[in-house]
């Protein structure tokens, strides 16, 4: 088993259902741009990946009074969405907690997101450490995401678990030194794996948390990893 002392999540894709109020944004403004949207562009330069990101990298012709115009419309269109969990997620988020086990958010998300989402499904409590699209220099799939989230848990990227669903989030936790799982719902397995995740499942009801003297154990897939917290 792999040891380990904290856990990190993914907001999008991994703890809100979130997939398809995504690309449907983005397909709206391509197509007010004449913009195509290839796979390899979501990949790359949209899934995972904070909203300037994808404006430098795919609307490169907007211009700084209509970047805010898509930040201000990317806003109040999260904010008329209805909210959902993936599956599994508020339990395994729950059960870490409930056994001490230090959690930390890192998203490519604005700080309101993620405090709106965390507040809804009434887990803010247990992150210890919250870092949004506004608190890095460099977003996924650069290393600093997930070293922050590391650093605001006390603890080196090397002693994190991370659950991540976008190939950019997984490049950015590996490059971090932290250890990987992929969570499936963009149907990438492949492509997660070989940008770092050491197993891939479907969402988080495939975690099996088994309680333990010194921790909890964590079971995904053909893998199990034992969360040893600071005592």
């Amino acid at each position: 088993m792999t040891h380990l002392r904290g856990v990190l999540f993914d907001l999008d894709g991994v703890l809100l259902d979130s997939r398809h109020s995504v690309v449907a944004f983005w397909e709206q403004l391509a197509q007010r741009h004449d913009v195509e949207l290839t796979p390899q562009l979501y990949v790359k330069h949209i899934l995972g990946v904070p909203a300037r990101h994808t404006l430098d990298h795919v609307f490169p012709m907007l211009g700084e009074n209509a970047r805010l115009e898509v930040i201000a419309e990317i806003h109040a269109y999260e904010a008329g969405l209805r909210l959902t969990p993936m599956p599994g997620a508020i339990a395994c988020v729950t059960a870490l907690h409930n056994n001490r086990v230090p959690i930390g958010l890192v998203t490519s998300a604005s700080r309101d997101k993620a405090l709106q989402v965390l507040d809804a499904f009434d887990i803010r409590e247990a992150f210890a450490g919250i870092v949004t699209a506004s608190d890095v220099t460099c977003g996924k799939p650069h290393p600093e995401p997930y070293q922050c989230g590391a650093e605001a848990l006390g603890l080196p990227a090397s002693a994190c678990l991370v659950f991540e669903d976008s190939v950019s989030g997984t490049f950015s936790a590996a490059g971090a030194g932290a250890t990987c799982i992929g969570i499936n719902v963009l149907r990438m397995k492949g492509s997660l794996e070989i940008a770092g995740s050491c197993v891939v499942v479907q969402d988080l009801a495939a975690v099996h948390i088994e309680p333990r003297n010194d921790g909890v154990a964590l079971h995904v897939g053909t893998r199990s990893f034992v969360i040893r917290p600071r005592t």
